[in-house]
């Protein structure tokens, strides 16, 4: 019979992986996770931005710029 310190030196476990793959300066560059993160937050930037161009207020800004746009040409 051995020791209970013995046991877990002779089976020691290396450190589990990180998420993400390294560069070549070390750090972790972003993988799966960091891309679904990433097109979530350009869902989200999408949706607000049709949400602001449904208000009267920033259709009537628009439209303005447009006109002037179009008269300076």
């Amino acid at each position: 019979m051995t020791s209970p310190g013995a046991a877990t030196t002779l089976h020691a476990r290396a450190p589990a992986p990180t998420v993400g793959t390294y560069d070549h300066d070390g750090g972790i560059t972003m993988g799966f996770i960091g891309k679904a993160m990433k097109s979530g937050i350009a869902l989200k930037a999408g949706q607000m931005l049709i949400r602001q161009a449904q208000k009267p207020e920033n259709q009537r800004k628009a439209k303005e710029l447009l006109a002037k746009a179009k008269r300076k040409r």
